[in-house]
């Protein structure tokens, strides 16, 4: 291993991630070919309708609709995830999704815990119509999935983004 490239992770050492500008070449290299194939159109998806650009932040990209950021998807230790956020989902949820829609969302609920010094803690929100408990303020709803049904699942989380306002709670919608 070359020690110039390496990083110190929960210490661990670990191999320096390639830095990638554009989100294709993060898929590229780090889907198989049955996933790539999803999150590459679903890529296309995204660009063609949102603003998706390059975050200050290493290996991660910003979708943001009429100036608001929707989610950000990050290439995190060789794994792809994307991430909505909390001021997205208060309590004026309109019920126009399916239960089993909501169900397979509030699965993937990130409940918090001391992520990071500056963490803001979690909250006990309303999130599409149910109340939950200690989730997390920064990364509220993640995807590592692309398959078809997920991509399903973002495009209409991603619409019922557009349709609400961000608030104060979550960093993530201002940067």
């Amino acid at each position: 291993m070359d020690l110039g490239r390496v990083l110190l992770v929960g210490g661990k050492i670990m191999p320096e991630m390639k830095k990638y500008v554009e989100i294709e070449d993060a898929i590229i290299n780090h889907f198989d070919s049955d996933a790539k194939a999803a999150a590459l159109e679903f890529a296309a998806y995204l660009k063609d309708k949102y603003n998706v650009k390059e975050s200050t932040e290493a290996n991660c990209w910003q979708v943001s609709f009429n100036n608001k950021n929707i989610c950000k998807i990050w290439l995190d230790s060789g794994k792809v995830s994307i991430s909505f956020f909390l001021s997205y989902f208060h309590a004026d949820y309109n019920g126009d999704f399916d239960a089993d829609f909501v169900t397979a969302v509030i699965k993937k609920i990130q409940y918090c815990y001391v992520c990071h010094d500056g963490c803001t803690g979690s909250f006990n929100v309303p999130i599409l119509g149910r109340e939950l408990e200690n989730v997390c303020s920064q990364h509220t709803i993640n995807f590592t999935s692309f398959d078809k049904e997920s991509i399903e699942q973002m495009k209409m989380l991603i619409k019922y983004c557009e349709q609400t306002e961000p608030n104060d709670i979550s960093y993530h919608v201002h940067h």
